[in-house]
């Protein structure tokens, strides 16, 4: 859910490119142009977001182990 509201301003600059487009306040090819950058800044948001979630699940993995398998100094309890 927090993807979502973190692309919502991204995704309302969309939304408002289309609209200078289409009431004729931008020619195409700078349509074409800034459509192009605001898609791959959404992309590059998305893989951040995500990316950083699959580094907080490894770390509290990581933790998980280490209370049960593993003693305080990290060694396997006999």
């Amino acid at each position: 859910m927090e993807i979502i509201r973190s692309l919502n301003p991204i995704l309302l600059s969309i939304i408002e490119l289309v609209i200078k487009n289409l009431s004729g306040k931008m020619n195409f090819s700078e349509f074409q142009d800034q459509l192009a950058d605001k898609l791959n800044e959404t992309g590059r948001e998305i893989t951040r977001q995500v990316l950083e979630e699959m580094d907080r699940q490894i770390k509290e993995k990581e933790l998980n182990v280490g209370v049960g398998r593993y003693g305080a100094e990290g060694t396997v309890k006999r």
